[in-house]
């Protein structure tokens, strides 16, 4: 929390929460408190207990393994729910399912994420961009360098590993 706090106030609009190691609720449920406290949106990632129990905002899926129904169901009506997707098949599938989002990527090569898949490049956004009226959450080694890509390929937003340097081009698209 300490590091969440220390840098400073409208940064964060969304924090997404996923810790592969293990299950930790106590500090999903810490973290959904102080969001909650500050005014930031609150997503789990993977874990639908995880995100019941913590009372979060949302829940993140990397793959379709729950139906929507379920999940409406377990964490709330008014939840917000979204998926990745890999290619533009995968995006029109679910583009009436009921998902609040959707998050084409890797968009580029992630020297962190070995396992995300190929990179489909800014070509995937502005594709889903122009047909299928979801809010795309891009990721997959996005940085200070290419994000304005991103954007400009039309996401509504990023998700990004902690990287200070950000800040500044995410206020101003903002």
């Amino acid at each position: 929390m300490e590091h969440l706090e220390s840098i400073g106030d409208g940064v964060f609009q969304i924090i997404f929460y996923s810790n592969k190691k293990s299950v930790c609720r106590t500090r999903a449920l810490e973290i959904s408190q102080f969001c909650k406290a500050n005014g930031i949106t609150f997503i789990v990632c993977g874990d639908l207990e995880i995100a019941v129990q913590s009372n979060a905002d949302g829940l993140h899926l990397k793959a379709l393994n729950y139906e929507i129904d379920v999940i409406r169901k377990r964490l709330g009506q008014y939840k917000i729910i979204g998926l990745e997707v890999a290619n533009y098949r995968q995006a029109e599938a679910v583009k009436d399912n009921g998902f609040d989002y959707i998050c084409p990527g890797p968009v580029f090569r992630a020297s962190m994420s070995i396992d995300n898949g190929m990179p489909v490049g800014c070509e995937l956004v502005r594709a889903i961009n122009k047909s299928i009226q979801l809010p795309q959450y891009a990721y997959g080694g996005i940085n200070s360098l290419n994000a304005n890509l991103v954007f400009s390929a039309g996401a509504y937003g990023v998700i990004i590993d902690y990287d200070p340097s950000i800040f500044p081009l995410l206020k101003s698209y903002g």
